[in-house]
């Protein structure tokens, strides 16, 4: 269970809050409900990123942490890459990216946006020399390697999201549309 705080409204830049008996460090989740139009610049240790992805109640901080990780981890390939090393895809990832794949109490539409990697236009952007290839040659990486460890699941993902009835637009079915294509896709 979280802990929300919900300070008043403050004109302090810096705020300090102490926690006592908490018996190991928390793991923040930041302007949840996506709160605020800022930007909160914390870096993050890969380990966090990826309990948030896998883990947080927050919907949009769930998407971002997975957004951050999977960014932070190809820009790291990307390089190799480009020095003709071999792109590793971090067990980590995968094994934050089956939690979100697996989570059944979680939207399907969420699910199948949070399952989405980073554009490469997004990737691109930040770096200083873009290398189109080395873009392209990492994500395919990416993918190939969650298609070939995660084949079971990304299967019964699919499998459980098929139509059961004529066509009909909802919400929930086009949720369950855009999961079961993720799935495909992948």
């Amino acid at each position: 269970q979280g802990l929300v705080l919900s300070p008043r409204y403050s004109a302090e830049r810096e705020q300090n809050f102490v926690f006592r008996d908490i018996p190991e460090k928390p793991v923040l989740s930041l302007l949840r409900g996506f709160s605020a139009p800022v930007r909160v610049e914390h870096e993050r240790p890969e380990e966090e990123l990826a309990f948030i992805m896998a883990h947080d109640a927050d919907s949009f901080n769930r998407w971002d942490a997975g957004q951050q990780l999977a960014l932070k981890f190809i820009l790291a390939q990307v390089e190799r890459c480009r020095q003709g090393k071999e792109v590793e895809v971090p067990e980590l990832f995968v094994a934050a990216f089956r939690e979100v794949l697996l989570d059944s109490e979680a939207d399907q539409a969420f699910v199948a946006l949070a399952l989405a990697l980073p554009q490469e236009n997004w990737i691109g952007q930040q770096l200083a020399v873009i290398d189109p290839v080395a873009i392209f040659t990492v994500l395919q990486s990416f993918r190939r390697r969650l298609r070939e460890e995660l084949r079971a699941e990304l299967l019964a993902v699919y499998e459980r999201n098929q139509a059961t009835g004529p066509y009909c637009y909802a919400a929930a079915d086009a949720g369950r549309r855009s999961l079961k294509n993720t799935c495909l896709g992948y």
